[in-house]
């Protein structure tokens, strides 16, 4: 894991050289989030969750936007009770430019989520990938907002459970 985060690190670096606007910050979002679990008769749970992480993101001259994000989400799910979550992302990022006299752009997500859930004597965690829909306006030089809306299938295979994980999120990023 180590490897890979170096790697990325290392092409975001070389990328960069030739871009017309990056950004390392760290971002906070409040969200809504559907979840449908498959055990215990198909229980479904709408939430309000809040989040933080880190970016790192470029546009390169042909308006080509690629990021890179990682960070969690923490709220309550109500299946059979109230139950404290928590969520581990990490999110790539791929798109395009469309308006560059405005700095906003939209983008493809493609991403990795571990969910953990907290019950009252045990807990809990899911694992899994997804894809997502995104965009983001710079508003300065230290801000930048973001929108996004994710869906991520995750699983706990000792218990033979899936959970699905449709979010929206709307955020503010404080860059460099």
């Amino acid at each position: 894991m180590k490897k890979f985060l170096f790697t990325i690190l290392i092409l975001f670096g070389i990328l960069n050289a030739s871009s017309i606007e990056n950004g390392i910050g760290f971002y906070m979002n409040i969200g809504g989030g559907f979840d449908k679990r498959d055990i215990n008769n198909d229980k479904t749970s709408l939430n309000i969750s809040y989040g933080v992480g880190a970016i790192a993101y470029n546009v390169n001259e042909y308006k080509i936007y690629y990021g890179l994000k990682a960070g969690g989400d923490f709220g309550k799910l109500k299946f059979k009770n109230k139950n404290d979550f928590n969520t581990l992302k990490i999110q790539g990022e791929i798109g395009f430019r469309i308006l560059p006299e405005n700095k906003t752009d939209i983008y493809l997500i493609l991403g990795y989520e571990k969910l953990h859930i907290s019950y009252n004597t045990k807990s809990r965690n899911y694992t899994g990938f997804g894809i997502g829909i995104g965009a983001a306006k710079t508003l300065d030089d230290l801000f930048r907002v973001f929108a996004d809306l994710t869906n991520f299938s995750l699983d706990n295979d000792s218990i033979n459970d899936t959970i699905n994980d449709t979010r929206v999120n709307i955020g503010i990023i404080i860059k460099d």
